[in-house]
């Protein structure tokens, strides 16, 4: 049976590699670049076993710094922490901070106003542990992205693709990692992964869908429709150079879905536990896949 197409009836099989300038066929899988973060989180949901989001545990000295790297507040956690509440005169309402766990960067928090001291007439943050952030705390965040914070799920994985410039924000306070991922996107990206420029093009995704059509990962196709989850598995499927990897999927009601051409490299994705299920009886393989699911995959696929 001929696979079905990946977006739109062509074939899902990697496209016959290219010729380059001189004659030669350059249809060598990418070389995956050593190393990787092995800490990436469930899409979908917060990972097991996980400690707390910010590292925090009884004993962490936890620091506040200005933008000029003055420290404002310093104080000893008495126990695991999710959120960070501070009080200090010196800490204003609406300006950034940076939040230090045993002298390590955690990210950035907008400092929010807390409750009245009685013993004071000005508003300050009262001192506080754990528990979900609420508005009497400021959130640390990764980086300058608002929509991250660090107890969510794929905030490792959103440090990990931004500081490994595999992916940027969509502006310089957000990632949106709700939002969807184009099949181009994820066609850069895995250019950039394999230490290629793609700066330049008479469109932004040029370079890297030459590339990913060169290499055999992507028939390079539909480039602005949104990837699916099945897709993106098969693109990373097939920059791994497309191993034995079979796997069973009876426990996911909807793994009859998956399209022929993704089987494989579903199964190859889901036990190395690149691929995890939308729910637990779900792997929901033509969803569209989120950019955070995009960012969890990518740092999954690099811990291997």
């Amino acid at each position: 049976m001929t696979p079905p197409g990946d977006t739109n009836g062509t074939n899902g099989n990697p496209p016959t590699p290219s010729t380059d300038a001189n004659g030669t066929t350059d249809g060598n899988r990418p070389t995956k670049p050593s190393g990787g973060n092995m800490n990436g989180g469930q899409q979908g949901g917060a990972p097991a076993n996980r400690e707390s989001a910010l590292g925090i545990k009884e004993g962490s000295v936890i620091t506040v710094q200005d933008s000029s790297g003055k420290t404002l507040y310093t104080a000893t956690a008495l126990g695991s922490m999710s959120s960070v509440i501070f009080s200090s005169a010196d800490i204003k309402e609406g300006e950034t901070y940076t939040v230090l766990v045993d002298g390590t960067s955690v990210g950035t928090a907008e400092a929010k106003l807390g409750t009245t001291d009685s013993s004071s007439s000005m508003s300050t943050f009262k001192p506080g542990q754990g528990g979900q952030p609420n508005q009497n705390g400021s959130q640390a965040t990764v980086g300058s992205f608002k929509d991250v914070p660090q107890n969510s799920w794929f905030a490792s994985a959103v440090q990990y693709v931004t500081s490994n410039s595999l992916m940027n924000g969509t502006s310089t306070t957000a990632f949106s990692p709700s939002a969807t991922m184009s099949r181009g996107m994820l066609m850069t990206v895995l250019a950039r992964y394999a230490g290629e420029s793609t700066e330049g093009g008479t469109v932004w995704y040029e370079k890297g869908m030459n590339w990913a059509k060169n290499k055999g990962i992507s028939d390079g196709s539909a480039p602005n429709r949104n990837i699916t989850r099945e897709q993106l598995a098969a693109m990373l499927y097939r920059y791994a150079g497309e191993p034995d990897g079979a796997a069973d999927l009876s426990a996911y009601t909807d793994a009859g879905s998956v399209s022929a051409y993704a089987e494989k490299a579903v199964q190859w994705c889901v036990k190395n536990g690149i691929l995890t299920g939308k729910t637990s009886s779900t792997l929901a393989p033509k969803a569209t896949a989120t950019r955070a699911e995009c960012a969890a995959m990518l740092q999954r696929f690099a811990a291997l």
